[in-house]
């Protein structure tokens, strides 16, 4: 069976729907202040990785690897809930089908506990 990562072209599309987030993610008055300072390259490089896997495509990351990543941000759940919001628009806009980016976000969200403070 083919994987989201797949049906939707890998990593290239991957990386097209990442940068299209994250001009969201810096118009956000929310949440553009987390990257302040960011090396936003090498950032939408990992969040492409990470992104892949959410799709079913190559593993690249683990939960306690991207806890430690994120710890020192203090992310609140309502910023993570913006960004989920975000990327529901961006895999819309993208030509994701329904159950697709409802099946992305669901992967996203799983690491909720993991990325914001508790």
């Amino acid at each position: 069976m083919q994987t989201i990562f797949e049906k939707y072209g890998g990593f290239a599309q991957v990386s097209a729907v990442v940068a299209a987030f994250y001009d969201k993610v810096l118009e956000s008055p929310a949440l553009a202040p987390y990257f302040a300072g960011a090396d936003m390259s090498a950032l939408m490089v990992h969040q492409a990785k990470f992104m892949a896997q959410a799709m079913g495509g190559p593993p690249s990351h683990t939960w306690p690897e991207l806890r430690h990543a994120h710890a020192r941000l203090r992310i609140t759940p309502q910023d993570f809930d913006e960004m989920l919001v975000l990327l529901r628009q961006t895999l819309s806009e993208a030509g994701f089908s329904e159950d697709d980016l409802g099946a992305v976000c669901r992967a996203v969200a799983v690491g909720k506990p993991y990325i914001v403070i508790q």
